[in-house]
């Protein structure tokens, strides 16, 4: 809990310089009803929130059926830094993280990042599906707290 608070704050400061972040959700991620129709409509509002208050967060939605990509399956970060320091591709799989500094395999994985940002639909789009798949689920969980 005290790493994602930390990471909070990281993306939402205004000085030093913002953190950048690039999140491409896949359409399953969003449509996947983990936890209900409540908590799903609250992971989708804070979404949405942050998107439009923080313009350094970029959230794009890779639409089902956009085909196979070399992401499927596992959470792929890319860290970037400033030289000299190397870039860093953290993969999340179960039941370990792993870490990759090789310059070739995090080649590979930048490459894999734009075509998959090339393939998602554009900034305004996503945020206009993330509250359509938002009124879904607050129509099936027939909360008007939600509202």
């Amino acid at each position: 809990m005290a790493l994602r608070a930390e990471r909070r704050k990281n993306l939402a400061r205004t000085d030093p310089a913002p953190t950048s972040c690039w999140c491409i959700l896949g359409e399953a991620a969003i449509r996947a009803n983990v936890g209900g129709p409540v908590a799903m409509a609250e992971q989708l509002e804070y979404l949405l929130e942050w998107s439009k208050t923080i313009r350094h967060l970029v959230i794009q939605v890779l639409p089902l059926g956009s085909g196979v990509h070399g992401f499927m399956g596992m959470t792929h970060t890319l860290l970037r830094f400033d030289p000299p320091a190397r870039d860093i591709l953290h993969v999340d799989t179960h039941p370990r993280n792993v870490f990759f500094d090789n310059e070739t395999d995090v080649k590979a994985a930048a490459d894999e990042l734009e075509l998959m940002k090339a393939k998602a639909i554009g900034r305004d789009e996503s945020m206009e599906l993330i509250s359509r798949v938002l009124r879904d689920y607050k129509e099936m969980s027939g909360h008007a707290a939600l509202e």
